[in-house]
């Protein structure tokens, strides 16, 4: 592969995350305007871990939409791994995270 090949490369899969993250994002939004919330609740993540394997089923029966949603229920799954309570406790909160990133942290 060619440097300029690289770049387009990198360029599509930027610009193809970027789509795919703001239909999560849509999703996420509109369940959050219908005030479905819990999905940061540990007590949550047994259905979380439903969903996540019956919306990738519904992926290969090529059900419309099934990817965003898969997505958002594996990211929710990842959450709990990643931040889990006791990461809290040590300050690994994604909020924490987000705002060093975006330079609104300490």
């Amino acid at each position: 592969m060619t440097p300029e090949e690289r770049k387009q490369q990198e360029e599509k899969i930027q610009a193809v995350v970027t789509m795919f993250a703001d239909h999560m994002m849509r999703k996420l939004t509109a369940k959050l305007n219908q005030d479905v919330t819990g999905w940061d609740d540990p007590l949550c993540m047994a259905g979380i871990q439903q969903e996540l394997f019956e919306s990738a089923q519904d992926v290969l029966t090529s059900k419309d939409n099934s990817e965003v949603d898969a997505a958002n229920y594996a990211m929710f799954s990842w959450y709990h791994k990643r931040f889990n309570p006791k990461q809290a406790e040590k300050g690994e909160d994604p909020m924490y995270f987000y705002n060093l990133k975006k330079g609104k942290g300490e």
